[in-house]
C-alpha cells in the first residue's frame, strides 16, 4: 500500500457519514453545520435529534432506544421516566413583613418625555408631516441653545476655562 493510499484511508476514517444521506462524508468539525443544511433538504424524512448530543440524528422509532444508551448522556443524570422520579417535598415559605406599602409617600411616576424635555437629550419626532417635523427641529434647536447658554452662564465655568489657559 502506497503512502498516498494510507493517507487517504486515514482521512476517510476521520470523516463521518451523514444520517440523512449516506453518500455524504463530513469532517467532524463541520458536522453540525452540515446537519442543519441537510435537514432542510431532507425535510420529508422523519428524523429527530438526540437531547444529549445534537449530532446524533435518528429515526423517530429508534430514538427511545438510543436515549437509554447514548454515550453523551451523563451517568449521574436524573431518570427520564416520570414514574422513576422521586417525589419532591416542597416547603412553603410565607414571608411576613411589618411594612405596609400604603404608608409610604406618594411618588410621581417616571415620564421619559418630561425627563428628555428638561435635559439635553436628543429627541426624534416620528409619524409627523413635514411641517410638524420642521417646527419640532426648530424647537429642539432653541431648546439646545438655551441649555448651552445656561451652561456657559453657570458660575465656575468661566473660572475653569481661565485656569486651563
Amino acid at each position: 500500500m502506497s503512502a498516498l493510499e494510507k493517507k487517504t484511508q486515514e482521512v476517510l476514517l476521520n470523516w463521518v457519514k451523514c444520517p440523512f444521506d449516506e453518500d455524504h462524508r463530513i469532517l467532524p468539525t463541520r458536522l453540525v453545520i452540515h446537519l442543519n443544511r441537510c435537514a432542510r433538504n431532507h425535510s420529508g424524512l422523519k428524523m429527530v435529534r438526540c437531547p444529549f448530543d445534537i449530532t446524533h440524528v435518528l429515526k423517530v422509532n429508534e430514538m427511545e432506544g438510543h436515549v437509554a444508551i447514548c454515550p453523551s448522556r451523563k451517568k449521574d443524570e436524573m431518570p427520564i421516566c416520570f414514574e422513576e422520579l422521586p417525589e419532591l417535598k416542597r416547603q412553603q415559605q410565607v414571608e411576613t413583613s411589618d411594612t405596609t406599602w400604603d404608608d409610604e409617600p406618594v411618588v410621581a411616576t417616571y415620564d421619559p418625555q418630561l425627563y428628555c424635555a428638561a435635559n439635553p437629550v436628543v429627541r426624534m419626532l416620528r409619524g409627523a408631516n413635514a411641517t410638524e417635523r420642521h417646527q419640532f427641529r426648530e424647537q429642539e434647536r432653541a431648546r439646545f441653545r438655551a441649555f448651552r447658554e445656561a451652561a456657559e452662564a453657570a458660575p465656575g465655568k468661566e473660572d475653569k476655562k481661565k485656569e486651563e489657559k
